[in-house]
């Protein structure tokens, strides 16, 4: 099998970068709503054909307790995108990643305002679990974002 294909440079089929910068989670355990928003950004790019638009990772961190995530303590990705079924995603740029001090991403109160909210996920089935082998995986890379979990507490890290 090829390489995969590498949505964030211009050398994919689709011939321009789907995705957006790298963000800092600072101190917050929030990997899991970055890694689901970031999927979402991407893969809405690449099926559309678009620029990727920033959304907030800040509004998955406050507001999806009560879908099983625990704020900047942990949490799930496809918690996060079972949250966005029926809460849509706003931007950065209207819910963003601080709260105005240098502890960033504190889980804080949910403030999602649904009028601002742009982007859900349609069912459970917009979302799939790929297989654990190496080929399984450059397969599903080589259609659409993937997101990963890696329990980076061990002492291998």
């Amino acid at each position: 099998m090829n390489d995969t294909v590498n949505w964030c440079s211009d050398t994919n089929p689709k011939g321009a970068n789907k995705c957006t910068p790298i963000k800092n989670q600072g101190q917050c355990g929030g990997c899991w709503a970055f890694s689901a928003t970031e999927t979402v950004e991407s893969g809405i790019a690449i099926d559309h054909d678009a620029t990727p638009v920033e959304y907030s990772p800040q509004q998955l961190i406050s507001c999806s307790s009560a879908y099983g995530n625990g704020g900047c303590n942990g949490g799930w990705y496809y918690y996060a995108w079972n949250y966005m079924m029926t809460n849509a995603q706003e931007t950065e740029a209207d819910y963003p990643y601080s709260n105005g001090s240098m502890y960033y991403g504190i889980t804080g109160t949910c403030t999602a305002n649904a009028s601002l909210g742009v982007v859900n996920t349609a069912s459970p089935t917009d979302y799939s679990r790929v297989g654990t082998s190496v080929d399984d995986i450059k397969s599903a890379l080589n259609s659409r974002p993937v997101s990963i979990a890696i329990d980076a507490s061990s002492n291998v890290f």
